[in-house]
């Protein structure tokens, strides 16, 4: 299992990867920038996180032998393929071990969707 490194900026969290992962968070982060070019780039809690103002959208974040991509409010966004996975109270993520489990257009879909949500009171 690799371990996880990090870094200051998303381009370093990146490069600081195991060369397997590269490739998949920089498509991964692609397809968040495209579809929704507005959204801030931020390393929080040690992971890319995609933001607009206070609102966090979308993280990636590498794991064990996948790369998570995942949306903070999923509980609250249609999945119409019902992809997203996780327990938790809001957030949800689709796990991506090779770029075959990138799918582009429905990816698009869920950030277009998170990052729609009315702001947290």
């Amino acid at each position: 299992m690799a371990r996880t490194k990090g870094g200051t900026t998303v381009d370093e969290y990146i490069a600081n990867q195991e060369p397997q992962f590269r490739s998949l968070l920089t498509k991964l982060r692609t397809v968040v920038t495209t579809a929704v070019p507005d959204l801030e780039e931020k390393i929080m809690w040690g992971q890319p996180v995609f933001v607009r103002g206070k609102e966090k959208v979308a993280f990636v974040h590498c794991i064990g032998d996948h790369v998570n991509f995942g949306l903070f409010r999923a509980t609250e966004v249609d999945d119409p393929k019902g992809r997203l996975e996780g327990t938790g109270k809001g957030m949800r993520h689709v796990k991506v071990l090779t770029a075959k489990d990138i799918d582009s257009p429905y990816f698009s879909t869920l950030v277009k969707r998170a990052s729609a949500l009315p702001p947290k009171g």
